[in-house]
């Protein structure tokens, strides 16, 4: 940056070089957008004109608050130490609204925890149904119903109703009704055992099926730690938003110190009145000829309460250094046929000549 730049604009009321505040203008537009971030969760919550003026009363407060922030930081910076108060209180709000803001856009922890757990509920019950209604379809069975046992029944029918002529032949008769009787106790026996063992294998089948759902299930859960890791990393982000505001409105305050202070001196004033007088000349000039009196009596320095010795001898260095740089010409012309040696043809136009001035001082005024 220039300083004869910087002087001017500070002489003239014009802002600043904006070079000086692309980062802090960036890091404050950066802790905006985190605090807006609430305004975009409120639209979960409300809708319609609620919604409309919570988010202009939201994005309006942010805005105010980081403002009255930047300008409480550099206001102590320098030098009103009462500032830090509020730079502090503004600082807190701005943080902590970034910081929820953030919290509530990357983590939905909770959101996919309750997910999970209402799919993990959705898929026992669908497990718990279809395994109860297989159990309910075997314990339904009933052996009677069995070909088995519909045979021996026969069987045992067929000998019951058996006619005997002798003695041996009823015993053949018992024996017989004993021996099917035996089979349809030891069918029965083994038809219930075999349901018992059909259902111990559904009951075995259906806790696997739920180990197993249940394992996915705390498996989705353990990803969540890499959203809670987003967060933290959002939130160290916010932080060192917060901490960049601050060091760089600091330096930021610090350089309009050293710029207010380099204003003010007797250099740059110094500067000032050459520039002012350039431009008093130019207003001045005949066809192009100026003669040291146009300086010496101008506007500019009868505003000066400077001694005419001194302004005189001012004017004389003044003429020498529009010489020297090629504003004016080295060898004096003659005006109604009388040399002067004080008047001198101006060889630039203006825009050249100031330009040629601000060159000059710039170099002069880094020695």
């Amino acid at each position: 940056m220039k300083i004869t730049k910087e002087i001017i604009k500070k002489r003239t009321s014009f802002s600043i070089e904006r070079d000086r505040i692309v980062f802090a203008t960036i890091a404050s537009l950066f802790s905006i957008l985190f605090s807006l971030i609430i305004v975009i969760e409120l639209a979960e919550f409300v809708n319609g004109v609620t919604l409309s003026v919570l988010a202009i009363f939201t994005t309006s407060f942010i805005i105010t608050n980081e403002t009255i922030k930047v300008r409480n930081v550099r206001a102590y910076y320098n030098g009103d130490k009462k500032a830090i108060i509020g730079a502090i209180f503004t600082f807190l709000i701005s943080f902590s609204l970034s910081g929820i803001g953030v919290y509530l856009y990357t983590n939905d922890t909770k959101e996919i925890t309750h997910k999970i757990n209402e799919k993990l509920i959705q898929e026992k019950n669908a497990i718990e149904n279809s395994y109860t209604i297989q159990i309910n379809e075997i314990n339904d069975k009933e052996y009677e119903n069995t070909k088995e046992y519909k045979s021996f029944s026969e069987t045992l029918t067929f000998w019951k109703n058996k006619s005997s002529a002798t003695l041996d032949e009823r015993n053949e008769i018992r024996e017989h009704i004993r021996k099917t009787e035996d089979k349809i106790s030891n069918g029965k026996s083994l038809f219930i055992d075999n349901k018992d063992n059909k259902i111990d294998r559904l009951i075995t089948l259906k806790e696997g099926a739920i180990a197993l759902i249940n394992t996915q299930s705390n498996s989705k859960k353990s990803t969540l730690e890499t959203n809670n890791l987003l967060s933290i990393i959002f939130f160290v982000m916010v932080f060192l938003s917060e901490l960049g505001i601050i060091v760089l409105n600091k330096n930021l305050a610090q350089h309009y110190n050293k710029i207010d202070k380099f204003v003010e001196s007797k250099q740059a004033e110094y500067y000032i009145i050459c520039r002012k007088l350039l431009d008093s000349l130019y207003l001045s000039n005949k066809k192009g000829i100026v003669n040291i009196k146009d300086a010496l009596y101008s506007p500019v320095m009868n505003k000066l309460e400077w001694t005419d010795d001194k302004k005189w001898s001012e004017v004389k260095k003044f003429y020498n250094v529009l010489i020297s740089i090629g504003i004016l010409n080295s060898t004096s012309i003659n005006t109604g046929g009388k040399k002067e040696l004080v008047t001198k043809r101006i060889l630039k136009d203006q825009k050249e000549a100031l330009d040629k001035l601000d060159s000059y001082f710039e170099k002069l005024l880094m020695l």
